[in-house]
C-alpha cells in the first residue's frame, strides 16, 4: 500500500494562522494515520505486503526553507512509521 499524501503551507510561521497549521497536520500526519489504519488489517491478514509512505527530502532543522511548512511529512510521520515497523518486528508480523 503506498501512503502518499501531501500539501504545503507557504507562509511564515508569524503569518499562519492555527487553522492553516491544522490544515497542514490533517492532511499530511493524519492522512498517513488514517490510510495506515484502514489498510494495516488486511496486510496483516494476507501474511504479506509493504507500507511505503513518501517523505519530502528536507531535513527538519537541517534543511528548513522559509516560509515553507510541511510539517506532517517530516518527524512526526517517520516517527509513526519506524514506531509501526517496530511493533511489526516484535509481533513478528510479515508486513513490512
Amino acid at each position: 500500500m503506498v501512503n502518499n499524501a501531501g500539501v504545503a503551507l507557504v507562509a511564515s510561521v508569524s503569518e499562519m494562522s492555527w487553522d492553516d497549521l491544522e490544515w497542514v497536520m490533517n492532511i499530511d500526519y493524519w492522512g498517513v494515520v488514517h490510510g495506515t489504519k484502514a489498510f494495516l488489517p488486511h496486510l496483516i491478514a494476507s501474511g504479506d505486503g509493504h507500507l511505503v509512505k513518501y517523505l519530502q527530502r528536507a531535513r527538519p532543522g537541517r534543511d528548513a526553507h522559509p516560509e515553507r511548512v510541511q510539517l506532517g511529512q517530516s518527524s512526526p510521520v517517520r516517527g509513526f512509521t519506524e514506531a509501526l515497523r517496530q511493533e511489526m518486528l516484535i509481533e513478528g508480523r510479515r508486513v513490512g
